[in-house]
């Protein structure tokens, strides 16, 4: 599939409603021989993010643009080793966000790893469960 510029920053898989993101080289380093998984964000985790940046951006200019680049290096956390959250009962996994009250819920599939939800704290947990 062919990726389009996105005016959001991600880049989108055409005819697909989901975002790719490919964060990091496709080698870790020269040493390390295994790929980097892509990354699939769902429409409606997007949805979420962009909401969220927003939000930030109104309560204070500037915000917004820092919870997207935190959101950002979260993803990259995540891409670099997903396997280092351990998995949830439901095989999914999850990063706790530092400065934001954010939690990233995703799920490491062979050679994919995808973004399931970017769920504030607050919200009902396990809203997002319904996009597995």
């Amino acid at each position: 599939m062919v990726a389009e510029a996105d005016p959001s920053g991600f880049d989108t898989i055409a005819g697909r409603p989901d975002y790719y993101i490919e964060f990091l080289d496709a080698r870790t380093s020269i040493d390390d021989e295994r790929r980097v998984k892509q990354v699939i964000i769902d429409s409606e985790a997007e949805n979420e993010l962009s909401d969220s940046v927003a939000f930030y951006e109104r309560r204070q200019p500037g915000l917004g643009s820092d919870f997207e680049q935190a959101a950002r290096e979260a993803v990259r956390t995540i891409q670099s080793d997903p396997e280092r959250h351990p998995p949830q009962n439901d095989g999914t996994r999850r990063l706790v966000m530092e400065r934001f009250p954010f939690v990233i819920h995703y799920a490491d599939l062979p050679g994919t790893i995808w973004i399931l939800a970017f769920a504030h704290t607050s919200r009902k947990p396990g809203y997002w469960r319904r996009r597995l």
